[in-house]
Formats: C-alpha cells, sequence, structure tokens
C-alpha cells in the first residue's frame, strides 16, 4: 500500500504524508493508545509523527521517538486527524 502526499495551496511550505497505519509510539505506562497514521512537515520543514486514538479521539504529534509527544486536540477521523496535526504544527 502506498502512501500519499499532498501541499496546501494556502501554505506551501507545510506538506503531508499518509502512510498505512503502524503500532504508535504514544503510549501511558506502557499501554499502547494511538496508532501512527502519518506524518506532516512544519513550516520550518521538520518532520512529525502524527498519532490518533480512534478510542478516545485524541490527536498527537511526536518529532521523533525520543520527544514526548504534543496532543493538539481530537478528530473523528483520521483526515480530520491530520487536519488537526497541520494546524497545530504550522508554526513550528
Amino acid at each position: 500500500m502506498k502512501g500519499w502526499s499532498t501541499t496546501i495551496a494556502e501554505s506551501p511550505a507545510i506538506s503531508v504524508h499518509c502512510s498505512k497505519p503502524r503500532a504508535a509510539v504514544v503510549t501511558t505506562g506502557g499501554i499502547l493508545v494511538s496508532q501512527e497514521i502519518g506524518s506532516v512537515k512544519s513550516g520550518r520543514g521538520d518532520t512529525w509523527r502524527v498519532h490518533w486514538d480512534p478510542s478516545n479521539k485524541k490527536v498527537y504529534v511526536q518529532k521523533s521517538n525520543w520527544t514526548n509527544p504534543e496532543s493538539c486536540g481530537t478528530a473523528n477521523s483520521a483526515g480530520d486527524a491530520m487536519r488537526k496535526a497541520e494546524a497545530h504544527l504550522y508554526n513550528k
């Protein structure tokens, strides 16, 4: 399954790559709480991974395995989660 990429017309500095869901890195007490659904490039060009927990609808972004995830709201679908992540990272 191939992923897809897009650039937002209003902000060409941000591009999105959506890949097939993978095992998540975001955990609480060693318990898996979300799935990685893709990645987003910030305005500075840094790549952030996007995680979404379908059970509680929370969206997280994480710069690397070694950084703590940042919460960026809730989403009703994976596509909505990607849009929330884009908006959260617009000025980062």
